[in-house]
C-alpha cells in the first residue's frame, strides 16, 4: 500500500470522531457502560469523564470489523490521569486526516513509549500485554504476602523479579 492508499483507508475507517462528556455521580464508571455506548454509535468516541472538579479522558481503539463491515471492534479502554477541570486543554496534534488524528490521540493515552515504525495495532497489543503483566505482578505480590513457607517465598520472589523485568521491557522502546 502506498501513502495515498493508506491515507484513504484511514479516512474511510474514521469518518468522524465523537466527543462525549459524561458527568459521574459515583467514583468511577465501568468499562462495560462505556462499551455499551461505544457499540451504539458507529464512530470512534472520546469520553470526557467529569467528577468532583476533575476530568479524565477515556477511549478505546475502535475500528471496522474485517469480517462484517457493519460492525466495529473495540479494544480495552485507555485512560488519562485525572486532572483538575480548569486545566488548560492542550492543542490537538497536527494531522492530515481524522484517522491520523485519532491514532495520535490514542497514542497520547497509552502508558508506553511508541517504538519507531510501530503500528497502532502493535502498540495496542503491547499496551494490553503491559496491563496483563501489571495484574500478574499484583497477584504475585499478594501471594508473596500470604505465603509462610520459605522455599515457596523464594520461588515467588524469582517469579516476581522475572515479571517485573518483563514489565520494564514492555514499557521501554527497543
Amino acid at each position: 500500500m502506498d501513502a495515498s492508499e493508506t491515507c484513504r483507508a484511514q479516512n474511510a475507517a474514521v469518518p468522524e470522531i465523537q466527543v462525549f462528556r459524561v458527568t459521574l455521580k459515583t467514583d468511577a464508571v465501568q468499562d462495560d457502560v462505556l462499551r455499551a455506548i461505544d457499540r451504539a454509535i458507529p464512530f470512534p468516541i472520546l469520553f470526557e469523564l467529569e467528577q468532583d472538579g476533575q476530568i479524565q479522558i477515556a477511549a478505546a481503539h475502535k475500528r471496522p470489523s474485517e469480517a462484517d463491515a457493519g460492525k466495529w471492534v473495540l479494544s480495552d479502554y485507555l485512560r488519562s490521569d485525572r486532572l483538575p477541570i480548569d486545566t488548560p486543554r492542550s492543542p490537538l496534534p497536527v494531522a492530515l486526516n481524522l484517522g491520523v488524528l485519532y491514532e495520535q490521540i490514542l497514542t497520547a493515552l497509552m502508558p508506553i513509549v511508541p517504538q519507531t515504525a510501530e503500528s497502532l495495532s502493535a502498540r495496542m497489543d503491547r499496551t494490553h500485554a503491559l496491563k496483563t503483566k501489571e495484574r500478574e505482578i499484583s497477584q504475585l505480590k499478594s501471594r508473596l504476602k500470604r505465603e509462610t513457607q520459605f522455599n515457596i517465598k523464594m520461588t515467588l520472589h524469582g517469579q516476581l523479579r522475572e515479571a517485573q523485568a518483563d514489565f520494564e521491557h514492555l514499557k521501554k522502546p527497543e
